[in-house]
């Protein structure tokens, strides 16, 4: 896992997109198609994407940029979005609770790809920022809806004499889903059932605290993946 210094949080997610789009600024000016050819450069793109002086023209770029990534995805255009959305997603993370902030983060950036992925651009391309907003808040907001579903899952507490055997169930459920190794987590993909059948043959306790620990599980599998997709540039998959 990665240090403590290397956390995911707006900040670190900008400034590592602001080195992305200065690396991938060859890319652009080899492989840019017609429908651009009036912006030879990333950062003249850039500056016409973040400027909002003509509505119009704007929201046109916008629906440009979007069908291009959707017929021929690539991280310089998964890039290009996340800075013209990028006043959006920091309003739209300011809303958000549950989970801690590197997970509410990683679940947004996860909506937004999701996002750009669905919304037509081609559809009422005057209102398509709304469009893009509403499907990534929706997405968001359900995922967090979910955990503190999970999160709220109970040990009952109908004896006062298992409080202490249900915060022991915990911690040792809480250890388990640390101990396992990043690689062992990933591996799980590969395989539909994987994880929840290693939960049920490690994890100890109920069946609502495996079910906790399998949500979590979940969670940081889709860190992990998050963090592999950022740094090979792979086009995204669902987790």
């Amino acid at each position: 896992m990665p240090s403590k210094s290397r956390r995911l949080t707006l900040t670190t997610l900008f400034d590592g997109l602001a080195r992305e789009i200065d690396l991938l600024a060859p890319v652009y000016e080899r492989t840019r198609p017609l429908t651009l050819s009036a912006y030879p450069t990333l950062p003249g793109l850039l500056h016409r994407l973040t400027q909002k002086s003509d509505p119009t023209t704007h929201t046109a770029l916008v629906c440009s940029v979007l069908a291009i990534h959707q017929a021929t995805p690539h991280r310089l255009w998964v890039a290009v979005l996340l800075r013209t959305f990028r006043p959006m997603l920091k309003h739209v993370f300011k809303k958000l609770c549950g989970a801690d902030r590197e997970e509410r983060l990683a679940l947004l950036l996860t909506s937004f790809q999701e996002a750009i992925r669905r919304v037509d651009p081609h559809r009422d391309p005057v209102r398509i920022a709304m469009y893009v907003r509403q499907t990534t808040r929706r997405s968001v907001f359900a995922a967090l809806g979910d955990q503190r579903d999970w999160e709220e899952v109970g040990f009952g507490v109908d004896a006062d004499e298992t409080i202490d055997a249900q915060a022991e169930a915990r911690t040792t459920a809480a250890d388990r889903v640390r101990d396992m190794p990043d690689l062992e987590l990933l591996r799980t993909r590969t395989e539909h059932g994987a994880l929840w059948e290693w939960v049920q043959r490690t994890v100890p306790g109920t069946a609502k605290e495996q079910l906790r620990a399998y949500h979590r599980l979940r969670q940081r599998r889709q860190r992990l993946v998050l963090l592999l997709r950022s740094r090979t540039g792979q086009s995204p998959e669902a987790p």
